[in-house]
């Protein structure tokens, strides 16, 4: 890191002098501004990758040269999706200590050597700090608020090749704190050490909401029995935390996290639950348990439509979903013709009426 301010030793920062040559020191960087991402999205990435790799490394007009370097990708993203998945937890964060460092350099016969930033050569630790503000530098860092909160926990894994922060409680951050780790690169060869802040918040993802599709019947009076929530999930935050629910409840426990946006003319909907909605849709109405809806004209032959989303337990509201109610009721009406065309019994019928019309004459 040139330039930059290191919170736990301020003086072993790399500068540039303009005409020197400069050997860069092992540097671990700060990393501040960390957030909880989705987990879904994380591991899709890792997913979508490793399909791309395979697609690429099985394709024969790949050349021969690269491939070791294109399996060797593969790996690491194979473990990391493996890994993550076995150490997720619930709304982590999941930190390279290496992308942000400045690797050790040596002068060796007028030549400088870099020895690679991973784990192979060096060793990793971390240290939780507390939750709070961050109050002074170097050797008299501390945190101001509740250093020794035992709810975070910040963690390095060898084999996901990551440092994950996690609270043990699922909290969010305040607006008024922020949550502090160390971690320290140690060269494994010298013993050289530098250490680096980590600056977490944690925040609640939104619920992921999935089109549903149903179908009506007119054995069944074009009505329907349905829970969308069946395919609905708040997964994007992790594992839950025992005893917490994923969807938003009232204040008399009530499960009612679904919100019909606008329902279509012509259907009705009764709930098993209903009740308002949370925070600013609290003048709307939210449902929860089994849906029934029903089509008012049992002769009717449409589909009907409509967005739905819904509210995890923290009461935030997920993107729109789509619920298709599809009509199977089949249109038997023949279809009648305008002027300008006739069948052939209708012409048959008039040339019958030709006929009796010469007879007459």
């Amino acid at each position: 890191m040139i330039g930059s301010t290191l919170t736990f030793d301020p003086s072993a920062k790399n500068t540039c002098e303009i005409g020197s040559v400069e050997i860069r020191r092992l540097t671990a960087a700060d990393i501040t501004d960390l957030q909880n991402k989705s987990l879904v999205e994380l591991n899709d990435f890792y997913q979508e990758n490793i399909d791309d790799l395979e697609e690429i490394i099985a394709d024969k007009n790949t050349p021969e040269n690269e491939l070791p370097g294109l399996k060797e990708e593969l790996k690491s993203y194979q473990d990391l999706l493996k890994y993550t998945k076995q150490y997720q937890k619930y709304r982590a964060i999941y930190i390279n200590p290496f992308i942000l460092a400045m690797p050790q350099e040596t002068l060796t016969n007028d030549k400088i050597q870099i020895k690679a930033l991973n784990s192979e050569n060096y060793e990793v630790s971390v240290k939780t700090l507390g939750v709070g503000k961050l109050i002074g530098t170097g050797n008299s860092t501390t945190v101001e608020g509740n250093p020794n909160d035992p709810n975070l926990k910040c963690e390095w894994k060898p084999d996901l090749n990551r440092i994950m922060m996690y609270r043990t409680d699922g909290k969010q951050t305040s607006s008024v704190d922020m949550e502090f780790c160390s971690y320290t690169l140690k060269d494994q060869a010298t013993g050289v050490s530098s250490a680096g802040l980590l600056r977490a918040a944690f925040n609640n993802i939104a619920p992921i909401a999935k089109d549903d599709e149903y179908r009506l019947s007119p054995e069944n009076n074009l009505t329907v029995m349905v829970n969308p929530l069946e395919n609905d999930s708040d997964d994007g935050d992790g594992p839950l935390p025992s005893g917490k629910s994923a969807f938003y409840q009232d204040k008399d426990g009530k499960e009612i996290p679904i919100h019909i946006v606008k329902l279509p003319a012509g259907v009705s909907l009764k709930a098993e639950r209903q009740g308002a909605c949370p925070d600013t849709y609290q003048n709307q109405t939210c449902y929860g348990g089994q849906l029934t809806f029903s089509v008012k004209n049992n002769l009717s032959q449409a589909n009907y439509s409509m967005d739905y989303a819904i509210f995890d337990a923290d009461e935030k509201m997920s993107e729109k979903a789509t619920i298709l109610l599809r009509n199977t009721v089949k249109n038997t009406n023949t279809s009648s013709s305008g002027g300008g065309a006739i069948g052939m019994w209708g012409l048959l019928g008039l040339l019958g009426l030709a006929g009796y019309r010469r007879l007459r004459k």
